[in-house]
């Protein structure tokens, strides 16, 4: 999943991929969320910018983690966007963490497991490691 926000304008499938959230779900919030609003090229298709994607992630962060309704998030966003801006960005910091060190645990089970079949291998070894 890429994290980095690199370019001026991204697509919604761009944005979908990058926030793990369904293209349907950013259209519903669209229509839902003033906050959410990006700009449409003379084409009419979205063109999503770094603030535009980091309101989808505030909804995200607002809906799924702390369990607001729509109607909430909207209060939310319309009230406090600079608190729930930084209440987001140290979440994100917090997930990301969690995801390092769960990526810790698995290496350390494999080690483990490695390690505990090697002795059943090789019951003399088991002084040795």
């Amino acid at each position: 999943m890429p994290n980095e926000i690199t370019k001026t304008y991204y697509s919604i499938s761009e944005v979908a991929k990058i926030t793990e959230i369904e293209e349907t779900t950013l259209r519903f919030w669209e229509r839902e969320i003033p906050q959410l609003n990006p700009p449409r090229s003379k084409g009419n298709t979205r063109r999503y910018r770094k603030e535009d994607i980091e309101v989808v992630k505030q909804i995200k962060f607002l809906t799924q983690t702390c369990l607001y309704s729509l109607e909430g998030v909207r209060q939310c966003l319309a009230s406090n966007s600079a608190k729930v801006t930084n209440i987001t960005k140290a979440a994100n910091h917090l997930i990301k963490a969690r995801k390092e060190l769960l990526a810790i645990r698995r290496e350390l089970n494999e080690i483990t497991a490695l390690r505990e079949e090697m002795i059943i291998d090789n019951p003399s070894s088991e002084t040795k490691i």
